[in-house]
């Protein structure tokens, strides 16, 4: 769940982890409800108190284990004891230069261009989602896998298939198994949908296929979108991609589906099918497929599966496991007895082993390997034992497919040399070495003169080269070096951004808001683009409009600018603002204020422009405000009292303004509330005006400070934040005021002191 919050929840099932997110929710819920009884009740502070304080405790190291920053020191603890994985790729490069480890070059062989075999077989991969060989071991899962098991006696059986960096996930697997290369980028793997074509530069199967004059199509149940993945086949060759927008209308049921898409039964027989078409056109075919039941977390069984369990049905994952089991065993001996199967060859993999499931434990209680059987004509059963990865898969197919001693990439033919990849010591440190070798097969533009933005379709073009965005375009000098993309909500590339070293050069096209990070004379909204090198004053940033062209050829020259340390420490400082607000310029103050109790801190926002919150709060105890200016009063305690609002933006303008004077005047003479409780007296303590969203529209927030001695109230803008305090009295005193820059937000904590004191004040 966590991670497809992260990498965009497009395509992806998030419904199904409902009661993941329903108890979280509950959880913080209680936690508020706690706070709420334990600052409420009665005797708090008094002697016997100490379940009170029992309780605090262990909601303490209940919040304690489960911050962000628990695992931030985790992690910090794991690099003083393993290392830096960074320094690790490091020194694998340093030795490789040394000679003391395998260089990429050395290791990646090109694929072949066509297929060189007297027969042109045809080609079926159905990849099981994640259905690893592990489920096969009767010790760990006994009687789970019979289907397969006995359809494997006519296999022949790689039985040592192990995972591998960079291909543990779906289009990672189906990289690694067609192209012999993992997937690892610059940024998150799953997001390079945004990518004009995937991976252009690299030779799959579907290459050598397609140039060998194949038909190839891939079928599969989930959204084509989610991944990449039918950038991928079309980039490769595939002359039909299908997926959940494609086979859905071929439902009897349109509304057969699960949170991932289209359940096995109801897409094998749409595969089949699609196999006896495929035979009939009488020219060499590949098909691929690949099924979804057994996803994680839980899997989602088939409705033809309903009376099918495992032992005693109490274990989802496993219940769909057998069901897959089934099913997939079933679909193989159909095609397998189809005419046209004489000449095919048939092959059944896992995408990648099984991600965290119902049934994590016990596949973690010994190795675990991938699946991979593959049925050819006139190939006896046979067992192959040697260390691979799902690098080695095209090697293994394209064997069958009249081609022995193939290699793909970093994939090898097991069978002939059993030296691959994954046969190295620290295999996955070697192929993470590599990580720079593989922007080659993306074929990122080298240099580019103009820039095209098309903000209305998402997407720019750099050239003729066409990219979504947001993205982010790392160079050096007119050499690019990497390009990110961001995913849904929360893989934001501002996170990459504030990880670069000053002297990056950079191509940041993203929404004004986020870009304003870098340089807040930027509009808020919009498609904005910062050009240049991350520490210096001399920058490009503008607003892009569509088909508005921007020359790049000065980005070289920006590169070569010198660094500024003003520029650096307020990008930082806005970096910083823009993860933890969501607003780049936001002003951060503490002050000390007389009157208010030294143990008590208060906080304050104020925010111009809607989509977030103005609000005060203390003691976790928090009240949000209204369009306009609102008056707080401030007890010595910690008290609030709110006592006005006036909203200039929702009144005529015939009507007159009223000002917070009154409502200070009237909540003076009175301390009768209207429930019949004795109000707060507001003559003394401290006083706060708090702006939310805009203090005026057509006129100006002056009049309503009429009476109050402010000075930079009187000339606020729309959607400009302000706060102000006052010390109470029956003429109250100004001690500070604050108004931010237009669309922006005010942060400020309040402490008692013996005098006003404005401890720090940052942008």
């Amino acid at each position: 769940m966590f991670y497809h919050l992260s990498a965009g929840p497009q395509g992806a099932g998030l419904a199904e982890y409902w009661q993941i997110m329903a108890l979280m929710t509950g959880i913080i819920f209680a936690g508020f409800l706690l706070c709420i009884w334990l600052l409420w009740m009665p005797g708090r502070g008094q002697s016997g108190s100490a379940f009170v304080y029992a309780l605090l405790l262990v909601g303490l190291l209940a919040c304690l284990a489960v911050h962000p920053a628990t695992n931030d020191s985790l992690a910090v603890n794991n690099w003083a004891l393993y290392g830096d994985r960074g320094l690790v790729w490091s020194r694998f490069r340093d030795n490789a230069a040394n000679g003391g480890e395998l260089r990429f070059a050395d290791v990646y062989r090109e694929p072949p261009r066509r297929v060189e075999s007297d027969a042109a077989r045809n080609l079926v991969i159905l990849y099981a989602e994640s259905m690893e060989r592990t489920y096969f071991d009767e010790k760990r899962f006994p009687g789970l896998i019979t289907e397969l098991r006995a359809l494997e006696k006519e296999s022949v059986s790689y039985i040592n298939i192990a995972g591998l960096e960079g291909t543990g996930f779906t289009i990672g697997g189906m990289v690694a198994s067609q192209c012999g290369l993992p997937l690892i980028t610059a940024g998150n793997a799953n997001s390079m949908d945004g990518m004009d074509a995937f991976m252009p530069e690299a030779r799959c199967l579907g290459d050598i296929f397609k140039s060998s004059g194949y038909h190839l199509e891939y079928m599969g149940g989930a959204d084509l979108s989610f991944a990449g993945k039918g950038e991928f086949y079309t980039t490769h060759g595939f002359d039909n991609v299908s997926g959940l927008q494609e086979l859905k209308p071929l439902l009897t049921d349109t509304n057969y589906v699960s949170n991932w898409g289209l359940y096995d039964d109801a897409l094998l027989p749409l595969f089949v099918n699609r196999f006896q078409s495929l035979v009939s056109l009488g020219e060499p075919f590949a098909l691929v497929g690949l099924t979804m039941d057994t996803h994680h977390p839980s899997g989602h069984a088939s409705r033809s599966c309903e009376d099918v369990q495992y032992q005693d049905g109490s274990n989802a994952m496993l219940n769909a496991v057998k069901c897959a089991d089934a099913m997939v065993a079933a679909v193989v001996r159909q095609l397998r007895a189809l005419p046209g199967a004489e000449n095919t060859v048939f092959v059944v993999a896992s995408d990648h082993l099984a991600l965290k499931n119902d049934a994590w434990g016990t596949l973690n209680a010994g190795p675990r390997r991938n699946l991979l059987m593959v049925f050819a004509p006139d190939s006896e059963s046979d067992t192959e034992n040697a260390l691979g990865s799902t690098l080695d898969t095209a090697p293994a197919i394209l064997r069958y497919m009249g081609m022995p001693e193939a290699s793909v990439g970093l994939g090898r033919d097991l069978i002939h040399e059993k030296t691959g990849v994954r046969s190295q010591p620290r295999a996955t440190d070697l192929v993470l070495s590599w990580r720079n070798a593989y922007k080659q097969f993306w074929n990122y533009p080298e240099a580019f003169e103009r820039i095209t933005a098309l903000p209305g379709e998402r997407a720019v073009e750099l050239d003729k080269r066409r990219f979504d965005v947001p993205v982010l375009i790392t160079f050096d000098k007119a050499e690019v070096e990497s390009i990110q993309f961001a995913s849904g909500t929360k893989l934001t590339l501002d996170r990459a951004v504030a990880a670069m070293t000053p002297e990056q050069s950079l191509l940041w096209i993203d929404a004004c808001q986020r870009v304003r990070a870098m340089s807040l004379v930027l509009e808020r909204t919009g498609l904005c683009v910062f050009a240049g090198k991350w520490g210096s004053r001399q920058a490009d940033t503008l607003l892009l409009t569509n088909d508005q062209s921007y020359e790049a050829a000065d980005i070289a020259a920006f590169g070569a600018m010198p660094l500024n340390k003003k520029s650096i420490e307020r990008r930082r400082r806005n970096l910083a603002s823009l993860r933890a607000f969501n607003e780049p310029s936001l002003r951060q103050s503490s002050i000390s204020l007389p009157g208010l109790d030294v143990n008590r801190n208060i906080e304050i926002r104020s925010t111009g422009g809607p989509g977030a919150s103005s609000f005060i709060k203390v003691d976790g105890v928090r009240v949000n405000f209204s369009r306009g200016l609102n008056l707080v009063a401030l007890a010595e305690s910690g008290e609030i009292q709110t006592l006005g609002n006036v909203d200039p933006c929702g009144l005529e303008e015939s009507q007159p303004m009223p000002t917070l004077r009154q409502f200070l005047d009237a909540a003076s003479t009175s301390q009768a509330t209207a429930d019949g409780s004795v109000s707060m007296d507001v003559s003394r303590g401290n006083l706060a005006v708090i702006v939310h969203d805009s203090a005026r529209c057509t006129r100006s927030a002056g009049e309503a400070f009429e009476g109050l001695p402010i000075v930079e109230g009187l000339s606020l803008e729309v959607r400009q934040p302000y706060v102000a305090l006052f010390a109470g009295g029956e003429k109250p005193t100004l001690i500070t005021e604050y108004a931010g820059d237009r669309f922006s937000a005010l942060s400020l904590t309040v402490s008692g002191g013996e005098s006003a004191t404005d401890i720090t004040t940052s942008y």
